[in-house]
């Protein structure tokens, strides 16, 4: 007896997930960012390292000649419809938690969004955040209208010299104070 085989081809339809739940796939993509950037970082110069699993900051850049800078890496999400990239600003607030969580005001230097479908960066300063949980960014191509004057500021894609800019203010500022316990004496005898 014969048995045929229904041999499905490869499409764009549905992303392949072996099983994995939306919420997998979205950290997936998630991971695939953060290597993608991690990668852009080292081409431009930069020591990358990655903390490990940390709430506030994906990766740390660091360069000889300036202090050490704290990265939190987004995948933005494409909406066709609009022409809009909307890209959380905010964390999940635990294991199936529909609330998202603010990051403190100190929780990184520089918020990566990663413009998936061109391959393409676009950076932010914490403080340019604020205490929004979402931004939404538009192609310098296909903005027709003014920014709203509650939204960031616009600019163009791969500004990467703005993690440049935020690198030497911290420089010549003298960078963070760091929470470095004083050193203990040991006496050996």
């Amino acid at each position: 007896m014969t048995q045929q085989i229904l041999a499905l081809p490869d499409s764009d339809i549905a992303l392949v997930t072996d099983g994995a739940t939306v919420e997998q796939s979205a950290r997936l993509k998630g991971r695939i960012s953060e290597a993608a950037f991690a990668l852009e970082a080292v081409i431009r110069g930069w020591i990358v390292i990655d903390p490990g699993d940390i709430d506030d900051f994906d990766r740390i850049l660091k360069r000889c000649d300036t202090p050490a800078l704290t990265v939190q890496v987004k995948a933005a999400k494409l909406y066709e419809r609009d022409g809009c990239y909307r890209i959380n600003a905010s964390r999940s607030g635990g294991v199936g938690a529909k609330k998202r969580v603010l990051y403190s005001p100190q929780a990184f230097d520089i918020l990566a969004a990663h413009l998936v479908d061109v391959n393409k960066w676009v950076f932010y300063t914490r403080a340019e955040i604020g205490n929004r949980t979402q931004l939404v960014y538009k192609r310098p191509e296909l903005r027709k209208q003014a920014t709203s004057v509650r939204a960031c500021d616009a600019r163009d894609p791969d500004n990467w010299e703005l993690i440049n800019d935020v690198a030497q203010s911290l420089t010549n500022s003298g960078g963070r104070t760091a929470d470095v316990p004083p050193p203990t004496v040991q006496m050996f005898t």
